[in-house]
């Protein structure tokens, strides 16, 4: 059996390779926008099994995981930064704020059919940031590939409080 990560997230690859695990990595091709769940832990959930699901057609015999994460605050989700300049403006919008992110996982045995679906929250709060380090931030190539803007070293320079699991918010709960 292979393991497979259906995700092209470079932190969930360094969260599993810090486990030790042998697995690989097929990027899926799902069309993440045509899931609307208004329930926020059932949306990521779906996304992240419509991503296992589309890698899974052509993996027998695999174990594939699967995972979406969104931010959330005050009910509006705040997905992953198109630009720079949306990047500053999630930022500033997350600066001093508490804010919930939301990781569905799902897990699928291809050869038996089994899976596995949960999702982690996690409450985080955001220290009042500065302008100058808002636009270093937003200058920062990887974060422009997380939902709120978040890299997997954002918690070193702007979390005020964590409420939940930290690696939750760098991609998946482990």
């Amino acid at each position: 059996m292979r393991l497979i990560l259906a995700s092209k997230s470079p932190r969930r690859k360094r969260l599993l390779e810090g486990l030790g695990i042998s697995f690989g990595v097929i990027v899926s091709n799902a069309d993440e926008e045509s899931i609307n769940e208004e329930n926020h832990a059932e949306h990521v959930q779906k996304v992240a099994r419509l991503k296992v699901d589309t890698v899974a057609k052509d993996s027998p015999d695999s174990i594939i995981i699967g995972a979406d994460s969104m931010v959330v605050l005050d009910g509006r989700r705040i997905g992953k930064p198109k630009s720079v300049d949306d990047a500053v403006r999630i930022l500033k919008m997350l600066s001093g704020q508490t804010h919930e992110v939301y990781t569905g996982v799902f897990v699928k045995n291809t050869k038996t059919g089994k899976t596995l679906s949960d999702f982690c929250k996690t409450l985080v709060t955001f220290r009042k940031l500065t302008e100058k380090e808002i636009v270093e931030w937003a200058n920062n190539p990887d974060c422009l590939t997380g939902a709120g803007a978040y890299t997997d070293r954002i918690h070193y320079y702007f979390f005020e409080k964590l409420n939940g699991s930290h690696t939750n918010v760098m991609g998946v709960d482990i």
